[in-house]
């Protein structure tokens, strides 16, 4: 068997030493640095036993830092990542094909994990079941986005997203001006934008902006707007505002109106840039097989 392990940066790694240079300045409280040093410590403890497992049971292994170039996949079996979930949202973008598992390991206590399988505690019976071929992955569902632009006419398709997309204009203070179609409905909005969401991001961002939380293993997605503004419409109020929706029957489609608009993919694990006129189709991506916590498979 051989997997892949992809491992995140820390904060330690990545902003220590300006850090360091502003408590010692007086400007950052020491405590925030203490524990950036003991989440360094706890995520490489974690990341340290997950080798000596993998070496232990005869699981052949390679390494990849998160963002990094990656491997040929064809050989592997599995993906695993040690971080949060932001190392799993940036390895699903990766896997183009429901054939690996992937599987992600909090690492420390102060990463956010609900798409992790488990914690050091569980990494030994998770290698196990691994190693013998029992770990059962969820097939979860993940969105992707077809962008036409109007200046080129190219188009462009985003890689598969996990969590949630969000249609918003460039400057966050700024109103975002566009028509969005729901199958035959169409509307002009203002608003903050739109989130498009899958399953597993339904109790993230969306679920805060007043969505709903869907099963793990539904196979529709939804969208809500954003604070919307209704300019004086003719029925008094928007009807394009918050649906449950399946692409494969009821295509959904944004026209961008503002000068300067994104399209994130996965919060920071991808942007589009949009102008005038570009198009967004979203569609249906490759399922995913998510290695997810346990009381997921009860959702």
């Amino acid at each position: 068997m051989n997997v892949l392990v992809v491992a995140k940066k820390t904060n330690l790694e990545l902003h220590g030493e300006t850090i360091r240079k502003r408590v010692q300045a007086g400007l950052i409280d020491p405590v925030y640095f203490e524990l950036l040093e003991s989440t360094h410590a706890d995520h490489y403890t974690c990341l340290h036993e997950l080798y000596s497992l993998l070496t232990k049971l005869g699981i052949n292994y390679s390494t990849v830092n998160r963002g990094l170039y990656w491997p040929d996949l064809d050989t592997l079996s599995a993906v695993i990542t040690v971080g949060g979930d932001g190392t799993v949202l940036e390895a699903s973008h990766h896997i183009l094909d429901n054939r690996l598992i992937l599987v992600g390991v909090r690492s420390a206590n102060t990463s956010v994990g609900k798409l992790c399988h488990c914690a050091f505690d569980g990494l030994a019976p998770m290698i196990q079941l691994l190693a013998e071929n029992k770990l059962k992955p969820l097939s979860v569902a993940r969105l992707q986005a077809r962008v036409l632009s109007a200046e080129t006419g190219k188009v462009f398709v985003t890689e598969p997203i996990l969590n949630d997309f969000l249609f918003a204009n460039a400057s966050p203070a700024a109103t975002t001006r566009y028509k969005i179609a729901v199958g035959d409905q169409i509307e002009e909005h203002r608003s903050s934008g739109v989130w498009i969401s899958t399953p597993c991001g339904s109790t993230a961002a969306i679920l805060a902006a007043g969505g709903k939380a869907m099963p793990l293993k539904s196979r529709e997605f939804q969208f809500i707007i954003r604070e919307l503004y209704d300019v004086n419409s003719a029925s008094g109020k928007k009807s394009l505002a918050n649906s449950p929706f399946d692409p494969d029957q009821i295509p959904i489609r944004i026209e961008n109106l503002s000068e300067k608009a994104v399209l994130a993919c996965d919060g920071s694990h991808g942007t589009v840039h949009l102008t005038f006129g570009d198009t967004i189709h979203f569609e249906r991506g490759p399922d995913l097989r998510l290695a997810a916590p346990s009381f997921y498979h009860q959702r």
